[in-house]
């Protein structure tokens, strides 16, 4: 068919700040009506406790096998044309972002629903720790991500 891109499917992690002009020209199709970014922010507090900075490490391999399985079920279930998974490693400061989650389909409603899957798998299944920093102490928080 004229003008259909081949399926894109990309995962990373990074030390870097992510680049959000970039996850969207990697999911843009001109054959996809629904294109969805979310973007996950560090709060600057969090149990009523100022947070100065966050720290996520991870078990890199098993990171990105976890993420590949994720993607690979949501675009099957939700039709996605395009996904991009980018989730950041190390030091982060409040306002910065620390994951993102581009995705792109046919339709708003599998868009929407590909990237709420894709987002609450890896927070429950990827092997990403986040430890938070505060103006007096630090604690690692239970969920994986």
């Amino acid at each position: 068919m004229y003008g259909v891109l081949p399926m894109t499917k990309k995962i990373s992690t990074t030390s870097s700040k992510i680049d959000c002009n970039k996850l969207l020209k990697i999911v843009s199709d001109k054959t996809c009506g629904g294109i969805v970014l979310f973007l996950g922010t560090v709060r600057n507090y969090n149990n009523k406790r100022k947070v100065t900075k966050l720290r996520y490490t991870a078990h890199l391999k098993m990171a990105l096998h976890q993420l590949r399985k994720i993607i690979n079920v949501a675009e099957r279930e939700y039709k996605l044309k395009h996904i991009n998974v980018i989730h950041r490693i190390g030091i982060l400061k409040p306002g910065e972002v620390s994951v993102a989650v581009a995705v792109s389909s046919s339709h708003r409603k599998e868009a929407f629903a590909g990237a709420k899957y894709i987002i609450d798998t890896l927070k429950h299944d990827v092997p990403i720790w986040k430890e938070e920093f505060y103006q007096d102490g630090k604690k690692w928080l239970g969920e994986v991500c």
